[in-house]
C-alpha cells in the first residue's frame, strides 16, 4: 500500500536524521541506499534497517554502504536474502567494532564459515590461549573485510542476476514507487 510505503520511508529518513543530526545528510544517505539497493538482491527496507543498526553501532555515514556491501556479499554467498541474516552479520560487526571479547560476534560469523582461528590465520592476527583475537577493533574489522572480499566478493552481483534476485529488485521497485505515490498524502494524515 502506498501510504504504508511512504510512512516507512519517512520513518527511515527520520531515523537517519536522528543518527546523523542533519536532514541533508540523511537525504543523501537515503539516496545512496536507494541506488545501492537497485544493484543488489536485497530489498531497500532491509538494507536501510541494517544501515540504521550499523550507524547506531558507531560506523560513520561514509562506512555504511561499503560495510553493507561486505555484509551483503557474505549473506548472499549462502543464498539467503533475509533481514534476519543481514542483522546477524551487522550485529557481529557492531560487537567487533565495540572491542572487548569477540566470542558473541564470532558465534554469529561461525554460521558463515568465519571463525577467530580462520580470521587470525588469514590475516596474521594475534590470539590468546583461549582462542580470542587480541587485536584492535579496527584491525579485526579490516581483516574481516579482507576475508569477506577474498572469499565472497561479487556474490550480491551474481545473485542479483538470478530469478530470485530479479524478483527482489522488482518488489523493491514497487515499494519505492508506492512510497513516491503515497508521500504527497502524508501531510493530510498528520
Amino acid at each position: 500500500n502506498a501510504l504504508r510505503a511512504a510512512a516507512d520511508m519517512e520513518a527511515y529518513q527520520a531515523a537517519f536524521e536522528n543518527l546523523t543530526g542533519s536532514v541533508e545528510v540523511a537525504q543523501g544517505v537515503m539516496q545512496s541506499f536507494s541506488d545501492f539497493a537497485s544493484k543488489t538482491p536485497f530489498e531497500l527496507k532491509n538494507l536501510v534497517q541494517a544501515g540504521i543498526q550499523l550507524k547506531a553501532f558507531g560506523f560513520s555515514t561514509d562506512e555504511l554502504i561499503p560495510r553493507l556491501k561486505e555484509v551483503g556479499n557474505l549473506v548472499a554467498a549462502f543464498g539467503d536474502f533475509s533481514q534476519e541474516k543481514l542483522e546477524q552479520v551487522v550485529r557481529a560487526m557492531g560487537r567487533l567494532r565495540a572491542g572487548g571479547p569477540t566470542g558473541e560476534a564470532f558465534e554469529s560469523l561461525r554460521r558463515f564459515g568465519i571463525t577467530p582461528q580462520v580470521l587470525a590465520q588469514q590475516a596474521g592476527l594475534k590470539m590468546t590461549g583461549r582462542g580470542e583475537i587480541q587485536e584492535s577493533p579496527e584491525k579485526v574489522l579490516a581483516a574481516l573485510s579482507s576475508l569477506i572480499e577474498k572469499r565472497y566478493g561479487g556474490m550480491m552481483d551474481r545473485l542479483s542476476q538470478t530469478v530470485k534476485g530479479k524478483a527482489s529488485n522488482l518488489l523493491d521497485a514497487l515499494f519505492q514507487t508506492f512510497a513516491k505515490i503515497g508521500t504527497p498524502f502524508l501531510p493530510a494524515i498528520k
